[in-house]
């Protein structure tokens, strides 16, 4: 009797282990996000590195890069810390400007919120499109 239990008991522990530890915002770690055009194709893409996670980029920085050249698109980000009062937005120089990363709070905070957006704007018309909000914090 105590093996079946124990059969049951430590399988459900795992599952809830997992969706303890897998569930909400990412915690000190690198968020990703592809901006998309409407058919679908890679207009870029935005990383997140939040805290000292990704030192070569920089404490809490973005990656932004332009990953279809001549599409008429530059890609940025559009992000917001409220804990801090930063509410900024980020572009490349224009379409085909390749990647650049850059730190949004260089130095140590209590861990706070930020929320962010890939997005892309176009080179010829006065259009911006915004990607799915993600959530993640500094420290």
């Amino acid at each position: 009797m105590r093996f079946r239990l124990l059969r049951v008991a430590v399988p459900t522990a795992v599952v809830a282990l997992t969706l303890a530890t897998t569930s909400g915002v990412a915690h000190a770690a690198t968020s990703h996000q592809v901006v998309y055009h409407a058919d679908g194709n890679w207009a870029g893409e935005v990383w997140f590195n939040a805290g000292t996670h990704n030192m070569a980029k920089g404490r809490n920085s973005f990656t932004v890069k332009d990953t279809f050249c001549g599409d008429g698109w530059k890609v940025g980000v559009h992000y917001e810390i409220p804990a801090l009062n930063i509410y900024r937005t980020f572009m490349l120089n224009g379409d085909c400007s390749g990647e650049s990363s850059f730190s949004v709070v260089s130095y140590d905070v209590a861990p706070s919120a930020i929320h962010w957006w890939g997005l892309k704007t176009s080179t010829t018309e006065n259009l911006t499109t915004y990607e799915s909000q993600v959530n993640d914090y500094v420290d």
